[in-house]
């Protein structure tokens, strides 16, 4: 899990300076993004400070170097959020796909696509939640997981000590929802509109970006069970899925959709994992 940590590290890193080379000499393009970046940024971020609080003695145990860090971070992160998600804004429309259409409205109040908000949105991104709650739940009925050890050592959870009614706290509750937030931000809208852009995988061929993508966020979730495969065969036709919500409907529906799937499947998790 280390070595997946700092290699997606990296990767954000890399693409962050990629975004930030693009965005300027896009400047005049991209300039009329930056308020979309940001706003996801400073949510992105204040659901992570938020949840700091709601863990027991968090603020106790910290100390004027552990509040500097967290502070440099917290502004590495936000910048890096801004440009990925100027980044991904170019390369969707370039595409001619959606990027954040209820965002814009929202924020300038276009009238965009009529079928962004349509019930198709909705039933479309709830759809693939409850069907994502279903395969998980066959899939782990047919092979029980179980909670890796690296993943207890590495998250010092103690299950035996706490319980399971100890581990879903609303702090968590919250990391997962921002850690939600992020990961489309990284991969349906910047990953995915930029390998689709950059290598030419437009029209047809756009399904190699929806793969190429769900096959690195499935990557990312190694790791947490054993077997160490599991998590990868649970988690690479959802982001297949999400890759197709994304491009119909936007960043809205991939987030609502896999805000609740992530949401779901910690209750889920309660009965069809062994802690």
């Amino acid at each position: 899990m280390l070595g997946l940590s700092i290699a997606f590290g990296i990767l954000v890193f890399l693409l962050s300076i990629t975004a930030l080379v693009i965005c300027i000499k896009n400047r005049y393009e991209t300039a009329a993004t930056l308020k979309h970046g940001v706003l996801l940024a400073a949510v992105v971020i204040g659901l992570d400070l938020l949840a700091i609080p709601l863990v027991p003695d968090a603020l106790a145990d910290m100390d004027t170097a552990v509040i500097a860090v967290l502070a440099i971070g917290s502004i590495l992160r936000f910048i890096a959020i801004t440009l990925l998600t100027c980044l991904g804004i170019h390369c969707a429309r370039s595409l001619g796909y959606q990027d954040v259409p209820l965002l814009r409205r929202l924020l300038a109040r276009e009238e965009g696509d009529g079928g962004v908000v349509s019930k198709g949105y909705l039933l479309s991104s709830i759809g693939l939640a409850l069907g994502a709650v279903a395969f998980t739940a066959i899939l782990f009925v047919a092979i029980p997981p179980q909670l890796s050890s690296t993943f207890v050592d590495v998250s010092e959870i103690d299950m035996a000590e706490y319980g399971i009614a100890e581990f879903i706290t609303p702090a968590l509750i919250l990391v997962v929802i921002q850690a939600t937030i992020y990961e489309e931000i990284l991969f349906r809208l910047c990953i995915q509109s930029f390998v689709a852009k950059y290598l030419g995988l437009n029209g047809r061929k756009y399904v190699w970006a929806v793969l190429l993508t769900a096959g690195l966020w499935a990557i990312l979730h190694l790791g947490a069970l054993d077997p160490v495969w599991i998590k990868f065969v649970q988690v690479f036709p959802i982001g297949i899925a999400l890759g197709f919500l994304f491009r119909k409907y936007g960043l809205g529906s991939a987030i609502l959709a896999h805000g609740a799937f992530n949401v779901a499947g910690m209750f889920l998790a309660v009965h069809l994992v062994n802690w």
